[in-house]
């Protein structure tokens, strides 16, 4: 057994090796913030709500907020933003 993982772990090396890779976690978007988070993450809650219970007034919280929040999704990403030094 031990000698069949070896040769399954050299063939392994020798037609797909190991390679490193290194990850950059810069923002894409500088005016996303965390406001901007906030407000998606109480989004989904009311889009939970309104799935799990086909309320209408669930509907049209869930409405209004993502109105809200694409309109402060608009707002911020037409805002220049200037260089910090």
């Amino acid at each position: 057994m031990d000698h069949y993982n070896n040769s399954l772990s050299s063939i392994l090396d020798i037609h797909a090796p190991l390679k490193t890779r290194t990850v950059n976690f810069t923002r894409s978007a500088p005016w996303y913030t965390n406001q901007h988070r906030a407000m998606k993450r109480s989004g989904r809650v009311l889009e939970r709500a309104y799935t799990t219970s086909g309320l209408t007034v669930h509907k049209l919280a869930y409405r209004e907020h993502q109105k809200s929040y694409a309109k402060a999704l608009s707002s911020a990403s037409c805002v220049p933003i200037t260089p910090q030094q």
